[in-house]
């Protein structure tokens, strides 16, 4: 079946990452899309969402969800993404979902040499164990920052009433 430009990237988008809210998912095609003379308007990606299901047979869109049909759309996952789009503020370079039991997602910033992050699950023993740079702490409850053990170049996002989320460094 032959898909536009623009649904293959959605296409691989979803395989990347499993499951993703369609807000999330707009943002990460506008912005790969943006052109100096073109936007993505909200329109042309409803209609683009309304075909997805037609012309990839995978593709679940459920209650505002795109997801694999084989896999479920999972709460920790889905702020991870919206980590990843905060912090590459909507431009990651690279990314993948991981299927490691605290590792959510990897994903690479474009500076120069590119920045990689990672998103993971907070718990006290994920914390001692993982000493690799750059990754970032969520949790399905509100944890207190201050009481939190973070290494070097580790932080925790703490999803605020908004949705955003606010960044905490290590406390030494």
């Amino acid at each position: 079946m032959l898909l536009t430009m623009k649904q293959r990237y959605v296409v691989d988008a979803v395989n990347k990452l499993g499951c993703l809210r369609r807000d999330q998912l707009y943002i990460l095609t506008r912005d790969h899309f943006k052109t100096e003379d073109y936007t993505l308007s909200e329109s042309q990606m409803d209609e683009l969402m309304r075909q997805l299901p037609f012309l990839a047979n995978e593709i679940r869109v459920e209650n505002g969800v795109v997801r694999l049909s084989s896999s479920a759309p999972e709460p920790l996952r889905l702020q991870a993404i919206d980590v990843m789009l905060e912090l590459s503020n909507g431009y990651p370079i690279r990314f993948a979902s991981v299927h490691d039991e605290d590792l959510l997602l990897r994903f690479s910033l474009g500076c120069d040499p590119p920045r990689q992050y990672a998103v993971a699950a907070y718990s006290e023993t994920a914390a001692a164990l993982q000493t690799g740079k750059n990754i970032v702490w969520i949790a399905s409850e509100r944890l207190k920052p201050e009481l939190l053990s973070l290494g070097r170049q580790q932080f925790y996002a703490q999803r605020q009433e908004d949705g955003s989320h606010r960044f905490f460094g290590a406390n030494k």
